[in-house]
């Protein structure tokens, strides 16, 4: 005014914070006079003086520490976020990959606009079940920041984030319980089916035994699992075998192993045999079995051919013994029996021996008359063959 215009006045400048990291710059402090009529020719020409305006925004990506730095395939996710520092002068995005996506996933992108840069964003990491049994690994997460207006923050560079996924699977040789029963006898079965516990890396065998081969028997000998069928059961059948010995009940270990694979650095390779048992209830009897050889007949004829009968037994005996089985006629006038003793080992019990009735004519008219061959019980050290009584016990023939 026309009082004061001596008197100096302060003018303060205020730099307003926008949140941008952008680079500083000059500018003018212009004075427009308004008023006076002598003053208005000076207006846009009144410099008070050149400034330049500063930054202290820096453009940055703040990354927080991860909920957790591992956790199990079937585990929960890990977590953490993301923000920008200052504001971007356009659309900015985070691409986000797995550098192994059998063992985590994750978020794919975050989207930040000048309007939201300020907000976290979570980032969720996935851990994945790959059915492999590889142990504890690693998993790193990988960043790839792009804006197509803010120069500052494209391609801008943030560190991996690497997080552990720990091991669920065991390379293991799976069975089922025995169906109908782990219980069979003699001459029958009983099945299981056979799986891998998990995806192998290679072809893998599993060779299949039986501690005892002569009381059961298993079929296939071997099977052959790939990464595509590893869990997809198998059948095994183990047959009861018949071996003509009176020996009682027998169990019989059933071995699911040793494994090999083609992949030699895998778990699977050099896995030892996992086992189960089965009962095989015997089903033989000790038997002494008699017969006619040739054409069954109940006839001896005074001047005709010989009968030839058959003795032998019908289970092995056990130990290694003699069994010695008797036989006689009753009318040794009209007919003769040889020999009158047969015998068995261990070695020949199956093996027919031939008795030999004969008729003896003794040039006398007479009627006919019944002659009876009798094959006596057995004798023998064995416990299982002694007194042992034939079937049949009697033979009857017409002379």
């Amino acid at each position: 005014t026309t009082a004061n215009y001596m008197n100096p006045q302060v003018v303060t400048l205020y730099a307003v914070e926008d949140n941008i990291d952008a680079d500083p710059y000059d500018f003018d402090l212009k004075l427009e006079p308004t008023g006076a009529a002598e003053y208005g020719p000076m207006q846009d020409k009144a410099i008070a003086g050149k400034y330049t305006l500063g930054n202290n925004d820096v453009a940055n990506i703040v990354i927080s520490a991860v909920s957790a730095s591992s956790t199990p395939e079937n585990g929960a996710d890990i977590t953490y976020t993301i923000v920008l520092a200052t504001r971007p002068l356009g659309d900015v995005t985070v691409s986000l990959a797995s550098d192994d996506t059998s063992e985590c996933s994750v978020t794919p992108s975050l989207l930040f606009t000048p309007a939201n840069y300020i907000v976290p964003q979570q980032v969720v990491i996935s851990p994945q079940i790959d059915n492999v049994d590889d142990g504890p690994q690693s998993c790193s997460i990988r960043h790839n920041v792009t804006s197509d207006i803010d120069v500052k923050y494209d391609n801008f560079v943030l560190a991996d984030i690497t997080v552990t996924i720990a091991d669920v699977d065991t390379a293991a040789v799976l069975f089922s319980t025995f169906s109908p029963s782990d219980i069979i006898t003699e001459s029958t079965s009983t099945s299981t089916t056979v799986q891998l516990g998990s995806r192998p890396l290679g072809t893998v065998n599993v060779s299949l035994s039986s501690s005892d081969v002569g009381e059961a028997e298993i079929l296939p000998p071997w099977l052959v699992f790939t990464a595509s069928d590893w869990n997809t059961p198998q059948p095994v059948t183990v047959f009861g075998v018949d071996d003509f010995v009176v020996d009682g009940t027998q169990a019989v270990t059933i071995s699911f192993g040793p494994v090999s694979s083609s992949d030699v650095l895998e778990p699977y390779q050099g896995l030892p045999a996992v086992t189960d048992e089965v009962t095989v209830q015997n089903v033989d009897v000790p038997a002494v079995l008699v017969g006619v050889a040739g054409i069954p007949t109940n006839q001896l004829l005074e001047d005709g051919p010989v009968v030839v009968l058959t003795v032998e037994l019908g289970v092995a005996p056990v130990p290694d013994v003699l069994v010695n089985v008797s036989v006689s006629v009753n009318d040794t006038i009209h007919a003769s029996i040889s020999p009158s003793v047969v015998s068995f080992t261990n070695a020949d019990w199956n093996v027919k021996q031939n008795v030999v009735l004969s008729p003896i004519d003794n040039e006398r008219a007479e009627d006919n008359v019944g002659i009876v061959v009798s094959i006596e019980n057995t004798v023998s050290d064995s416990s299982v063959y002694h007194n042992v009584q034939p079937t049949p016990s009697q033979m009857p023939f017409d002379f």
